[in-house]
């Protein structure tokens, strides 16, 4: 048999010894998410277009339909469509740098996780400890019993992981300043004789101060101006809050532009501002889908042989 591809705060709950559930907030960075929105965007893009292929198998050079392709195009196992089963391979190959997939009782299933129990150039790796969602198979899955899904020895994510360590700093700084710029800020304009009076800076501490505390922190609001006082916006603070905002915006921007150079995958797909609709998809089938395709066909096959 041959096979061959044809024309994108979190709770977690801790089990106490007792049996008793406890929920756990997690929280993660804001500017963590627009790393994993790029890689999901580039992942589920990919995903789509291998789904949405055709395997097709062979015996003997002739396309047939049999098991093995209800498996691989309909439905893998009794719980999952070949559209969810694929989507999971190709999360963990880009995610993990590579997805095992395990033939038991007749049915597919892409691992949770596993270990390897033993890395043999000559006979295949062996692996164990394997586990699909709540269920533990307690066996070794020889080489002849599994898939195993790389693509050119590369973990994509290291290398965006990598590159964000330096690059996250920047957009938290960023982020930073616009959410200071972007705060309203005014300037009090008091006469001089009553800036260094004693009795005014108690005032001002206890009552002026309030007032313009509740002034800025209301959706709508009345501030009365008395003599002597003169309350205005800060023109200084209305441009730094556009150059932040810019430049936040840009970075963002940046960041998807390089998860997108290191798929392979058209800039304009991951916006989502296509033009030229009919180069850019065939440039991302070439580049982007075409790798992942040959890497599942070749293991495939492999197996067969």
């Amino acid at each position: 048999m041959a096979w061959n591809f044809v024309e994108w705060l979190l709770p977690v709950t801790k089990i106490e010894p007792g049996g008793k559930a406890e929920s756990i907030i997690i929280d993660i960075p804001a500017e963590t998410y627009y790393k994993d929105l790029a890689i999901f965007t580039a992942s589920s893009l990919i995903s789509n277009a291998i789904s949405r292929s055709e395997i097709k198998t062979y015996v003997n050079s002739k396309s047939v339909r049999r098991d093995d392709y209800y498996l691989l195009n309909i439905s893998p196992n009794r719980n999952e469509t070949s559209s969810h089963f694929w989507h999971k391979v190709i999360n963990k190959m880009i995610r993990e740098g590579e997805a095992l997939v395990i033939e038991f009782d007749g049915y597919l299933y892409c691992a949770d996780s596993y270990s390897r129990k033993r890395q043999d150039p000559v006979y295949g790796d062996s692996y164990d400890n394997v586990t699909v969602g709540t269920q533990n198979f307690y066996r070794t899955f020889e080489q002849k019993d599994c898939y195993m899904f790389k693509l050119d020895n590369m973990n994509v994510r290291q290398l965006i992981d990598g590159m964000y360590r330096e690059y996250g700093k920047i957009i938290q700084s960023a982020a930073k300043a616009l959410k200071q710029n972007n705060g309203l800020k005014y300037k009090l304009h008091i006469e001089g004789v009553k800036a260094g009076d004693d009795d005014f800076n108690k005032e001002f501490e206890g009552f002026i101060k309030e007032q313009l505390k509740s002034f800025m922190n209301s959706d709508s609001a009345v501030y009365p101006e008395f003599d002597g006082y003169k309350l205005e916006q800060d023109p200084a603070a209305k441009a730094a809050t556009a150059q932040s905002s810019k430049t936040f915006v840009d970075l963002q921007k940046e960041l998807t532009t390089k998860v997108a150079a290191a798929f392979h995958i058209p800039e304009s797909m991951m916006t989502g501002n296509i033009t030229n609709m009919k180069e850019v998809v065939s440039s991302f089938l070439t580049f982007g889908v075409d790798p992942y395709a040959d890497a599942i066909t070749e293991a495939l096959n492999k197996r067969a042989g």
